[in-house]
């Protein structure tokens, strides 16, 4: 039952989604590598990236309302094909506006896919089922991503335009997403009341769910970062084009690596504890990268501080559902979503900003105190449960 249950709900959207995050992947290292060559600085570069993460802040309501009206398999393909478009129209010329409004229109669709592949896969599957299924698709995502970086690397030595690969496999993603268009979508209904029960109970969920809301806002900074300014941050410190772009394809499979046993670490002794744990790793990563900013350094302690920030937004969605019951599960999805969109709004232009003052090794610098603050929260977070349970003992 479990096997054609993944084939059918799973399987064919998932081959979809994998190749449009490829296809984002590809064009955010892109972007930022050729926005360098032509002179920009790094603040212009931020400044274009995080328009992708005001996209996905403005879409996520959006998505919501459409799915309501045309049902998840309609939007999912309608945003494809106008990715591919968007996609397409870096060709026309390196300019900052023309890109930083191209990418705020990829923000947008990718907000579409996100909220109709994952509402779509909540309505499928039933709640024993339900982690497992999850856990694949988180896998398939960084997977996709990493993927992406090594085609950027092999573009990258031949006559293939990275923006005319990624127009060519949103195209292609979009064909099988617009066939299973043509079906009937039942599931609107579902998610019209599920969505209209969230938006009651963000107070509730910031009161019992703050740190969740940290590490999700330190996630947006943390990922933003890392997909917008890592390249540039890696090139100051050495690398080639095509060695940044494998680099960062091996920073993401280190992190695939590292999902099912953190996973497995924070049922055993909670999320705070993990994060504490998780946060540790940042920012020892980031202190000596910082400290020591080379390529050797790059290669050995930047691939623990990818495989690190990856695991960051896993636990944040967690520690919300175990903290909350499912009726104020839409609540908990909103408030997660919009403070990571918040984070991945000022990372960019945050990070680009202390980069251009203190070298591209300022970068670390950012990503120390980011991971400080993720440090403190957890410890003080893991103290208040504790005399909370505590008290629970005794009365």
């Amino acid at each position: 039952m479990t096997r054609r249950l993944l084939r059918a709900s799973f399987l064919i959207p998932t081959l979809c989604f994998a190749v449009l995050v490829t296809s984002n992947g590809i064009i955010s290292t892109h972007i930022s590598l050729q926005l360098g060559k032509s002179g920009y600085s790094v603040p212009d570069i931020g400044l274009v990236q995080a328009a992708y993460f005001v996209g996905l802040a403005m879409g996520s309501p959006l998505a919501v309302a459409l799915i309501a009206r045309i049902g998840e398999r309609r939007l999912f393909a309608l945003c494809t094909a106008i990715g591919a478009a968007a996609s397409a129209g870096h060709l026309v010329q390196a300019d900052l506006v023309l890109w930083s409004m191209l990418r705020l229109v990829m923000g947008i669709c990718l907000a579409g896919v996100f909220t109709s592949m994952e509402s779509s896969l909540h309505a499928a599957v039933s709640n024993d089922v339900r982690g497992r299924l999850f856990a694949y698709y988180q896998l398939a995502t960084y997977a996709s991503i990493s993927g992406g970086q090594f085609l950027l690397s092999a573009a990258s030595g031949s006559s293939i335009e990275p923006f005319g690969l990624t127009a060519a496999l949103l195209f292609t993603a979009s064909l099988p997403a617009l066939a299973r268009a043509r079906d009937s979508d039942n599931s609107a209904e579902k998610l019209h009341h599920f969505s209209k029960a969230s938006f009651s109970d963000y107070r509730k969920v910031l009161e019992c769910c703050s740190l969740s809301m940290v590490a999700s806002g330190l996630s947006g900074i943390f990922l933003s970062s890392f997909y917008t300014l890592l390249p540039a941050a890696a090139a100051g410190l050495g690398l080639h084009e095509q060695e940044v772009s494998s680099f960062i394809g091996i920073g993401v499979g280190a992190a695939l690596f590292c999902l099912w046993p953190v996973a497995r670490l924070s049922d055993g002794i909670g999320r705070p504890r993990t994060l504490l744990f998780i946060s540790s790793v940042i920012c020892a990563s980031a202190a000596m990268l910082f400290s020591y900013p080379s390529p050797q350094a790059l290669s050995t302690w930047g691939l623990a501080y990818s495989a690190a920030i990856f695991c960051v937004y896993a636990q944040a969605t967690s520690d919300a559902n175990d903290r909350l019951p499912s009726s104020m599960q839409g609540a908990a999805v909103a408030m997660i979503l919009a403070t990571y969109s918040l984070g991945g709004c000022l990372g960019p232009v945050l990070t680009s900003l202390w980069m251009d003052k203190s070298g591209h090794a300022g970068y670390f610098s950012v990503v120390f105190g980011s991971g400080l603050v993720l440090w403190l929260s957890s410890f003080f977070t893991l103290l208040r449960r504790k005399k909370e349970s505590r008290l629970l003992m005794r009365t």
